[in-house]
This record gives C-alpha cells, structure tokens and sequence, in this order.
C-alpha cells in the first residue's frame, strides 16, 4: 500500500484533515488514522495485524483514495478519465454566435479589434443543423449555448436555429438544453418569453458591480450607462426564466462587487437568481490596455474570499464554495472533441476569448470532422498533465490549467481553487461537522469519480 500523491492536509482547530483530490474525499483524522497514515508513509503496516478499529479506519481510507494498492498510477488513471471526457460521443455541446454583433462598448472586451457586424445566414444556419444532425447519431444530449457579442441582437434567428435543432433531437429521441449569455439591456419581459418557447432555460447576465462600478465598465455604445436597465429587466423575466448573475471582478470593483450583492439582498432579488462570481481578464490584444486594472489569478483568489464572506453575511448560500472543489475530468470544456464554438460566419473555434477572430479560427463548420486544419490538430493533440502539474497535489482540481494561455506563452493560469482551497475545506468541514453524531465520528465526504 501506498499514500495517494494528491492527499492535502491542513489543521482544523486540534484536528488534521486530509483531502485527496483524485476522489473528492475528505477525512477528520483521529488518533488510529493518524498513525495508520505514518505507518503505510513508512511502509511498515502489516495488513493481517491490524486491530479490527484499524480494519475499519484503512477501508475508510481507502475508499477516500488517501491510501492505494502499490500497483495503481494516478497520473495514469488522471490521463485515462482526460482521454476518455475528450472523446466521449453522448454528449455534444453547441456554443453559437448568431451575431458578434453588440449594443455595448465594454471597457476590457476581446471583441473590438475586427469588425463584428452581421448576422448569421440561412445558409451557415443549415450547416450547424447539418453538424448537429450528423453527431446526433450517436449522441444522446444536445446542449446548446448561445453567445455574442450580444446574441439578443439576432433574436429571431436564434429561435429559428433553435426550433431546427430542437425538432431534429426531438425526432430521434435525444435530451436538448440550451443557455444563453446576455449583457441584459435586451432582455425584456417579451423576450424572455420567446427564450422560453425556444427552450433556453437559463440566462446569465453580466453585472460588473454596483451602479457607476459597473458603467464605468460597460457602457452602452452611445455612451449611457446600462447598469439601471439591466436591474430592472432581470426583474421583470426572473420569473419565466432561470437568471444567474455573473459578477466580474477587477482591480477597482471589489467594493461595487460587494454593495451589488447587498443591494439584491435589499431588494430580494437575491432569491429570485443565483450569483456567481468572475475574473476579468484582458489577455487579447484589443484589451491589454486594461491590463493594469485586472489582478492576477493569486489575487483574485484572496478578493473572491472578501467578497464570499460578505455574501454570507448577506444570507447568500453559495453552493459551489460550500461543497469542496470537484476533481475534474477537462480543465476545460473545450477540450472536448465535441464542444464546439461556431460563429456568425460558420467559423469553428475552441476558445469562447477567440470568437469572431477569423485569424484564431479552426476551420468552417463544414470541415470540423476531416481534422486537417493546424490549429485543430495542435488542440486534439494537447497534453494538460506536464511536468511541473505532476508534482502538484491539487492537479485533479485543475488539469492542467487553461490550455489556450497555455498555447500563446507557455505559461501556466492555474484554477482558483488552488488558492482557496483550504478556506472551502474548512467550510465543508464544518457542515460535517454539524451532522456528526458524535464528535469521535471520522467524517467522509465522497464525490463521485
């Protein structure tokens, strides 16, 4: 036997806690497990002489993946789940821009170098529901995500792509979803409703803090500030429609961050939508002048902490801070040999950040499944798991980091929850805590692997 090279401890009041990150679990070591652990570091547990309280403690530690047989390699089995998410056919997911157009002139936005006029035609609409109809096949879910520019614009265009693709996996038995991304200032009453007869079933809205934190950052093309029109028409569709607020965050907006979650508080929006919380980046070049109010990933993870606490302060429940981070299969979805991420113009992409820059492009959507283009190969052939992420504990919780940053400069942008894991343990910690019987219990968390 052998101790799992992606346990992580850490103190919790008088108590150790070790977290393995291949299988999400999670023990409060007592006494037997604390010698356990020492004994299999040392090599020196004989498995027929151990006390029946040891027996019992080693399966729990087993279970949790913090101890292994000597034969298993979890780099192996890492790479093993990675190749078999990346090519798994039973799921497609469509991310389309019917238009790159936008209403907005955000402050930081990818968006501006090329021009992004135009909506999508017939003809480009065909050969998406061509592609879909080709995997649907095999697949057994079409999840489609809608994206911009501001896919608003093209409203009427989505609803008919969309009735195209839903029909056809309607008529061969297949499950369909479908998400959109909204800056808001389109998103009325009567439009939600449409979305809803389009079986989009949950918007998320772009709010970069509290009233002038966040026009200051995304103004209307014109000039005039957005922020009041995008509170109210959230109000006015939450109701017909899933909304999640995405709250982006940079240098000089941590407070507007914080008195926009007190105003939903105030105004009980807050449980009417869901939160979550963002980095802004500015990695593109039509962006780097701002690249002085963005902070980095280490940063960021101490303001998400300041502005976690005063969601809780203000009654949110944010879930996914207080469950512990999941190992992952993908660093990220686009990975996957079946995200894809189509334009206006029927061009192929495998980063949201590149959309609508032709010269980032894989190919047009008619050509995805010959594999001949250059930039396609080069991420079909990408290794997440090199040479410094091998030697990192936490690498089940990122994979290897993003791979498009990885592609421009070799470096490496690490998930956020490396740095905040601990404060997430100790969160979880104390849940289990509260639901033990007795305090001598070992408390165990499983995720699913």
């Amino acid at each position: 036997m052998k101790l799992s090279k992606f346990n992580f401890r850490f103190q919790y009041g008088s108590q150790q806690v070790i977290f393995n990150a291949i299988s999400g679990g999670l023990l409060l070591l007592d006494n037997t497990a604390e010698v356990l652990l020492e004994k299999i570091g040392l090599n020196q547990i004989p498995e027929a002489g151990l006390s029946e309280i040891e027996k019992v403690c080693l399966e729990e530690l087993k279970r949790g993946w913090i101890v292994l047989e000597n034969e298993l390699d979890e780099l192996l089995y890492l790479k093993n789940i990675y190749l078999r998410t990346k090519y798994d056919r039973t799921k497609l997911v469509l991310t389309v821009a019917p238009t790159m157009s936008c209403n907005m002139r955000c402050v930081y936005c990818f968006e501006h170098q090329e021009d992004q006029s135009g909506i999508m035609n017939d003809e480009v609409a065909a050969a998406i529901v061509k592609f879909a109809q080709r995997r649907l096949e095999v697949a057994q879910l079409l999840s489609v995500v809608w994206f911009g520019g501001e896919p608003l614009l093209a409203l009427d265009k989505l609803s008919a792509l969309s009735k195209s693709l839903i029909d056809f996996a309607t008529a061969k038995g297949r499950n369909y979803s479908s998400f959109l991304y909204t800056n808001g200032t389109l998103l009325t009453r009567n439009t939600a409703k449409i979305l809803a007869d389009s079986r989009v079933d949950t918007v998320q809205v772009s709010i970069d803090g509290y009233g002038e934190f966040h026009d200051a950052r995304r103004k209307l093309k014109n000039g005039r500030p957005s922020f009041g029109n995008i509170i109210e028409n959230i109000k006015d569709c939450c109701d017909i429609i899933n909304v999640v607020i995405k709250i982006g965050v940079d240098r000089g907006n941590v407070q507007g961050a914080i008195l926009l979650l007190q105003e939903l508080a105030r105004t009980n929006l807050k449980n009417r939508v869901n939160v979550s919380f963002s980095q802004i980046n500015s990695d593109l070049d039509p962006c780097v002048h701002y690249v002085n109010k963005t902070i980095s990933r280490r940063d960021y993870a101490s303001v998400y902490l300041k502005i976690i606490e005063s969601a809780t302060e203000f009654g949110y429940n944010i879930v996914n801070f207080e469950q512990p981070p999941k190992p992952r299969s993908l660093c990220c979805g686009h990975q996957s040999m079946h995200v894809v991420s189509v334009d206006h113009r029927g061009l192929v992409y495998k980063c949201l950040e590149d959309m609508g820059h032709s010269n980032r492009a894989l190919c047009k959507i008619e050509d995805y499944d010959k594999f001949e283009s250059a930039s396609q190969l080069k991420w079909l052939d990408y290794n997440p798991i090199g040479p410094e992420c091998e030697k990192c504990e936490v690498l089940p919780l990122c994979l290897g980091g993003c791979p498009r940053r990885s592609f421009d400069d070799g470096a490496l942008l690490c998930n956020v929850d490396r740095y905040v894991l601990i404060d997430k343990l100790k969160r979880h910690v104390e849940r289990l805590v509260e639901q033990q019987v007795g305090p001598s219990q070992v408390a165990v968390s499983l995720n699913e692997k």
